[in-house]
């Protein structure tokens, strides 16, 4: 009798796509030099998706005791004109509002009309720019905010601590939510959730010039920084990702004298 032959299984190919994102880029705070290298990445790269996790303002002259100082009297349109033309050269598919951006959400309910009616007509302005993009925006909500894309939350962060990465995994994994990619505190890391559902938390770091951002001048933490983004390849149910650190140098603080 003939050989039977063997069923020949159905080969299981899943779609993947390429996707790239950056964080925290902070409008004229910007790194520019290190955010040059990133685009120039994407640009070779040719993403299918791409995202801003939020703080591509800084909204300085709105943060909580701003008033009376110099923050205070830092343009709230060039802020603007910053944030939204390093957006327009990101070319993202998402974009994701972070605690900066909130700022001006905050100030919507101003008992201040003037600040209440700027406040709504610089959140119209990114609208109409993400509108123009075909680019989602998303608005902050602390913990409530997030996108998936394939096993993975893209979302700005809400924890400030050095286990950051861990606590995001933790808050955010299990289930289908296997990696939680965020930026927030502008240092890149990696933690691993404590609980049996393996998840892991993908700091991705920012890309700004740390030297001219004088509220964080007298932080130790400052110093962790790191200029880096995020590039990879996703599908339904996966998420497989390379951080990329960039131009990171920072200009030494010991200055030799007398020579």
């Amino acid at each position: 009798m003939p050989a039977k032959k063997k069923n020949k299984s159905a080969a299981i190919v899943r779609p993947w796509k390429k996707f790239f994102g950056v964080s925290c880029t902070h409008a004229e705070h910007i790194n520019k030099r290190s955010f040059d290298k990133a685009l120039e990445f994407k640009k070779d790269f040719k993403p299918d998706y791409t995202f801003h996790l939020g703080d591509f303002l800084d909204t300085t002259a709105f943060r909580s005791g701003a008033l009376g100082t110099s923050d205070g009297m830092a343009s709230p349109e060039l802020d603007l004109e910053c944030g939204m033309f390093h957006i327009t050269q990101l070319e993202p598919n998402l974009i994701l509002c972070g605690n900066h951006e909130q700022r001006l959400w905050r100030f919507i309910n101003s008992p201040n009309a003037i600040v209440a009616d700027y406040s709504m007509n610089l959140i119209g302005r990114i609208k109409k720019q993400a509108k123009s993009l075909n680019a989602e925006l998303v608005e902050y909500k602390g913990i409530w905010e997030g996108r998936m894309l394939g096993s993975a939350l893209l979302t700005h962060g809400s924890i400030f601590n050095v286990n950051a990465a861990r606590d995001m995994a933790e808050m955010y994994g299990g289930g289908d939510v296997k990696q939680v990619v965020f930026g927030h505190t502008h240092t890149v890391g990696i933690g691993m959730a404590r609980h049996q559902q393996p998840s892991m938390g993908i700091n991705i770091g920012c890309m700004t010039d740390q030297r001219n951002m004088d509220y964080a001048a007298n932080r130790r933490q400052t110093l962790a920084w790191t200029n880096a983004f995020i590039y990879g390849e996703y599908c339904k149910n996966d998420f497989k990702h390379h951080l990329e650190i960039v131009d990171n140098e920072r200009p030494p603080v010991l200055k030799a004298v007398g020579q």
